[in-house]
């Protein structure tokens, strides 16, 4: 048995009929012949591709102008169909730091253990991932730098910001230890009255700070909250995440700032994030907050659905049904989180000082101590290290 193939200067066919035409020589071979040619052609092309990327690495590492040397080659990549990911830093080094491991993924980017080569701290690297279009490297180091500038204790410390060699933006933080408030009750289950105020005090301070300098974090949810076990007093609050954070008074632009867009997480979301996103303000992370509380206290959120639309319907029409129908909640904290859980802005604490002083006129304030704290992270054990992106 035989084949009839049809050879042109571009390639070959395997449409017998069109080898008898003047444009094609026909050749008849064996089946095991034509296996054999075929995996010579695939060996050619992956030896050209090989032979490729050794020539890109060779004249990047020889030129001077090692960044016109990458942009030429990866022309040159491109017209010849090869396709690149964004290649980011592997454990190795960044400038002064030695990354160790990765130790979390997102989609703005990948989180390293990394240590100063100088002073030897451990911290954070965040290295951006993904596509670094214009618009998402703007956001990405926007937000390193909004961050940067609260240096409130209740936020994530942010201590250096820049670019690798091959462009990638990064940001260096702190290294905290513990967990986010969605792990530790689901592990753990609801929080007691107490705890939870405690840690919803300090994350309306974290939040007041930011509103003060007119910043709208727009994605309060417990998997942005940490609580930390080690290096600060057990429970300390720290807030994370300002990825999608909206200056009110800045007049930043839309397509990095994403002012005008549906951004957030749809079971933490408040219903004017969804009608009008241009136009929210702090009172949008009021209504997360209480969402937030809600699920501190009763393990749940205050609305579930099938699908996003649904959830986003539950926020814009139906009234949340009390927390305390699912946990004992005390009736003065259960107020506080059904009023920030209004549909109406106006309906709400007016700002985070005035959520403040509600949380801290609830009976249960003050009643998980210090010491709870202590215990609380000495029967449970400590975690790895596990900062979030």
């Amino acid at each position: 048995m035989s084949i009839a193939v049809g050879v042109t200067a571009c390639g070959f066919s395997l449409d017998a009929p069109m080898a008898h035409s003047p444009a094609f020589a026909a050749l008849a071979v064996s089946p095991n012949d034509l296996a054999a040619m075929l995996v010579l052609l695939s060996l050619a092309g992956f030896g050209a591709l090989t032979l490729l990327r050794t020539a890109q690495r060779s004249v990047t590492r020889l030129v001077p102008a090692g960044a016109f040397a990458r942009r030429f080659w990866s022309g040159v990549s491109w017209s010849l169909g090869v396709t690149h990911r964004t290649r980011v830093a592997t454990p190795g080094r960044l400038g002064a730091y030695a990354l160790q491991r990765k130790i979390g993924e997102g989609g703005q980017g990948i989180v390293y253990q990394a240590r100063h080569a100088d002073s030897r701290r451990l911290l954070a690297i965040k290295l951006m991932a993904g596509d670094r279009s214009q618009a998402r490297v703007r956001r990405f180091e926007r937000e390193g730098r909004l961050t940067a500038g609260l240096g409130h204790p209740n936020t994530v410390t942010i201590y250096d910001q820049g670019r690798t060699p091959e462009g990638v933006s990064y940001y260096a933080m702190e290294l905290l230890d513990g967990l986010t408030l969605a792990e530790l009750v689901e592990r753990h289950g609801p929080l007691p009255a107490g705890r939870a105020i405690h840690v919803l005090v300090q994350l309306g301070a974290a939040l007041e700070a930011a509103h003060a300098r007119g910043l709208v974090h727009r994605d309060i949810k417990p998997a942005n909250v940490y609580v930390c076990a080690r290096d600060y007093p057990p429970d300390f609050v720290k807030l994370l995440d300002f990825g999608l954070v909206r200056e009110v008074d800045a007049g930043s632009d839309p397509a990095v700032s994403g002012a005008d867009t549906l951004v957030g997480t749809p079971l933490f979301l408040s219903p004017e994030a969804i009608t009008a996103p241009a136009q929210v303000d702090a009172r949008a992370d009021i209504y997360g907050v209480g969402a937030v509380a809600y699920f501190l206290m009763t393990g749940r959120t205050p609305f579930q659905g099938r699908n996003a639309v649904e959830v986003c319907a539950h926020h814009l029409h139906t009234t949340p049904e009390a927390p305390s129908r699912y946990a004992p909640v005390p009736h003065d904290l259960e107020s506080v989180i059904l009023a920030c859980l209004a549909k109406d802005p106006a309906e709400r604490p007016a700002n985070a000082r005035a959520l403040l002083r509600a949380l801290e006129c609830c009976e249960a304030r003050g009643s998980w101590q210090e010491t709870d704290a202590v215990r609380w992270w000495e029967c449970h054990g400590s975690v790895n290290p596990q900062p979030r992106t």
